[in-house]
């Protein structure tokens, strides 16, 4: 018996120290999606019916920039840019056309800040101005509007 796990033993040192490092990034990975998933949820108020009403036929660059618009606006100087960018990336990976399809404008209560600020965004849809601007500059004179 003994024989045996001195054979079996380097090797299982030898997994644990190449499964650590991935081990590591998933922890870490996890850590930084739990800072950003409050704003991802409540981002997912104002983008499922912006998109299902507002955004058809419009292209990536126009739907990413009001998807960081509105992701600036509620993480209301939380997260840093490079932060707000990962969390519209997430927006991107978990959007499901089959769960935003019950979710309109008109059941949104225009009194919440999800409220107003989808009508703003609904504003810069309309004016298809926002591929010139910044959406970070663009969210600061937003959120200050909002208050």
């Amino acid at each position: 018996m003994a024989d045996i796990l001195a054979i079996v033993e380097p090797a299982l040192v030898g997994a644990g120290a190449i499964a650590l490092p991935f081990g590591a990034n998933a922890l870490l990975e996890r850590f930084r999606l739990k800072k950003l998933m409050p704003v991802v949820r409540r981002a997912f108020t104002v983008i499922d019916p912006l998109l299902n009403e507002y955004l058809r036929g419009y292209t990536y660059s126009d739907a990413r920039f009001v998807l960081e618009l509105v992701t600036y606006v509620l993480a209301d100087g939380q997260l840093s840019q490079a932060e707000v960018r990962r969390a519209v990336d997430e927006i991107e990976k978990r959007y499901r056309p089959t769960k935003a399809a019950g979710k309109s404008a008109s059941k949104l209560s225009r009194e919440t800040l999800e409220g107003k600020l989808l009508d703003i965004a609904v504003e810069k849809v309309q004016s298809r101005q926002f591929g010139l601007m910044d959406a970070f500059n663009v969210a600061k004179t937003v959120r200050s509007s909002l208050k």
